[in-house]
């Protein structure tokens, strides 16, 4: 969940009943796209639209689709692997809204990070690695949700090659992929909290006062 948040700015609400497989899947593996369509609220009640009303079609870059391969094959046996979801509770079910959060805590004290930060610092972090990729405002804003009404029409000229590079950059500029080495282990075997710790490894940004 880390990698595809840091790199793509989606709300948790979002990623977290994202599917990847089942007879609706968002995921789809074989054309590099990801559909956010859904959002997801409190229990396991889903909104079959997104926070903003409005559907998105991202293109994945390869190395991004790979980290999400990597992710599901790692799962254990058992409720887990049998669920359609892309990042099922251990009972295979949607995760909590405050599951990223206590996540987010255990990684921090882990690697020593003494401020706080929340799931929401993913959004942020996207846009300033986006902008440091050199991704262009409307890319930018078409990878992110990030709609106006004024930028609207401009979304329609945004292609799929566009938000592949733009994304590949990204990944290169986080390191996800040398994470993703960093916590597996010689003999492949599942760790406890590795299929969510791909990406940890990004700072995220400063959060900015609100004026």
């Amino acid at each position: 969940m880390a990698a595809l948040g840091f790199t793509t700015g989606l709300r948790t609400c979002s990623l977290r009943p994202l599917r990847r497989k089942g007879p609706t899947p968002d995921l789809l593996v074989e054309h590099g796209i990801l559909l956010n369509r859904r959002s997801h609220t409190e229990g396991q009640e889903v909104m079959e639209r997104t926070k903003i009303g409005v559907d998105q079609e991202i293109a994945l870059p390869q190395d991004l689709i790979e980290i999400l391969k990597w992710h599901t094959e790692r799962m254990p046996p058992g409720p887990m692997r049998d669920s359609d979801l892309l990042f099922p509770d251990e009972s295979g079910q949607i995760a909590g809204r405050h599951r990223p959060w206590q996540r987010f805590r255990v990684v921090a004290q882990e690697v020593g990070i003494k401020k706080r930060i929340t799931p929401h610092g993913m959004r942020r972090t996207s846009k300033d690695l986006l902008r440091q990729a050199g991704t262009s405002q409307v890319v930018s804003m078409a990878i992110s949700g990030h709609l106006t009404e004024q930028m609207h029409q401009h979304y329609s000229t945004v292609t799929e090659a566009e938000q592949r590079e733009s994304l590949a950059k990204v990944i290169s500029l986080a390191g996800f992929k040398q994470a993703m080495a960093a916590v597996s282990s010689p003999a492949g075997a599942p760790q406890p909290g590795d299929t969510q710790a791909a990406g940890a490894a990004v700072a995220p940004s400063r959060p900015r006062s609100k004026r």
